[in-house]
């Protein structure tokens, strides 16, 4: 079972005590509907809960039992439910005109979803319906989809309204999507949604990433700095050994002899620990400058 299957057999599992807020999950499940030239709404699911919580509310609230027909196609399966109700087509055809008057027709349809909590339900049955979720082990994304820019743009000023980061729009083929790509979005989303349980896994998943991605980014560091200490020491033993090689150790200066045969001998160990083996111990800088200085000398009698 998907994440996002997960999430909306949580938010179709929440009790929903008063008719207000039965009649909000429904407005919310069809806002994504299609509305057809002889007035019937036309509303495609994927999700068996939400279809079986639709069915109820459309039952219990509008005295509505849709017409249910299955499709089929290779992987995909979904069922379209149909039925007619003047009152919800009135409603779907109010949202539609929303970029034209959005102050006045914000107003009508909000009047429609009456408190907190039918706020919240229209918004689960919206996401229960249209929405989608990705596996947080994966990615971080939540759309929904809608029909057209007005609908869209609705739910975005009223996800606004109720104090969420509104999510981005975005132009699809055939439809208008929401969607956040950001962890914090989608945590406030499912928070308001009533999703404390998915939502208590995804912050789970969210912290392992982010405790993983920090170990991960230390081991890197570590590697780096280790692949760096033995190129440069590689680079030490070469020059020191090519000078030598060409009887031109003995006119380097007797720090910098001592140094270079300290290195030569202690091949595996650090700058801070070389430092400390000379007699008396010098600053690791010090140690830095020595060994930059007889590989100079050695670049400069192009002896590498």
């Amino acid at each position: 079972m998907s994440f996002s299957t997960q999430v909306k057999e949580e938010l179709n599992s929440i009790h929903k005590k008063e008719n207000c807020c039965k009649k909000s999950y429904v407005l919310g499940a069809i806002f994504s509907a299609k509305t057809e030239e002889n007035g019937k709404i036309l509303l495609t699911l994927t999700d068996s809960s939400t279809i079986q919580e639709l069915c109820a509310m459309l039952k219990t609230v509008f005295r509505i039992i849709p017409e249910k027909k299955e499709i089929k196609r290779g992987c995909y399966s979904a069922v379209e439910l149909t039925f007619e109700s003047s009152r919800l087509t009135d409603f779907l055809n109010l949202a539609d005109r929303f970029l034209k008057d959005p102050k006045n027709t914000y107003e009508k349809i909000i009047s429609e979803i009456k408190c907190e909590n039918c706020k919240s339900a229209f918004v689960r049955a919206l996401f229960a319906a249209a929405g989608s979720v990705s596996d947080p082990h994966r990615s971080f994304t939540l759309e929904i989809r809608l029909q057209n820019s007005a609908r869209a743009s609705f739910v975005r000023t009223l996800i606004e309204q109720v104090g969420l980061n509104p999510p981005s729009l975005t132009d699809r083929r055939d439809s208008v999507g929401l969607f956040y790509r950001n962890e914090s979005g989608i945590e406030e989303f499912l928070t308001f949604c009533g999703a404390n349980h998915m939502l208590f896994s995804f912050f789970n998943i969210h912290v392992e990433k982010d405790i993983r991605n920090a170990e991960n980014r230390a081991t890197n560091c570590v590697a780096k700095n280790i692949s760096r200490s033995v190129k440069a020491t590689t680079h030490q033993i070469a020059a020191i050994e090519a000078l030598m090689a060409n009887d031109m150790f003995d006119e380097l200066s007797s720090e910098l002899q001592t140094t270079a045969k300290l290195r030569l001998e202690n091949q595996e160990v650090s700058l801070s620990e070389l430092a400390d083996i000379h007699t008396p111990p010098i600053s690791k800088s010090g140690l830095s400058h020595r060994l930059s200085k007889i590989c100079e000398e050695a670049k400069r009698r192009r002896l590498i």
